[in-house]
């Protein structure tokens, strides 16, 4: 029997400090974008210099937008592109 573990993780700034530095090996499993309008033609992830093709999925019944196995770190910056 497999066990899967969720976390959930909800972010919120008051003051942002740049300087400060997070490091891990943790990698982004999964985005969900509810109420997304329509299935895109392409995702493009782009991080450290690189940039990727993520398997997506789209339910127009929910409008929820389904990105998996993104790729990047949870501690490096990264930008989604949606097509």
């Amino acid at each position: 029997m497999k066990k899967e573990k969720e976390i959930q993780k909800f972010f919120s700034f008051r003051t942002l400090d740049t300087t400060s530095k997070f490091d891990s090996e943790a990698w982004i499993e999964r985005i969900l974008i509810l109420g997304y309008p329509a299935n895109p033609r392409q995702i493009i992830i782009h991080s450290d210099n690189k940039q990727a093709i993520p398997i997506h999925q789209y339910n127009s019944q929910t409008q929820v937008l389904s990105i998996r196995r993104p790729g990047p770190s949870v501690s490096s910056d990264w930008t989604l592109s949606i097509n």
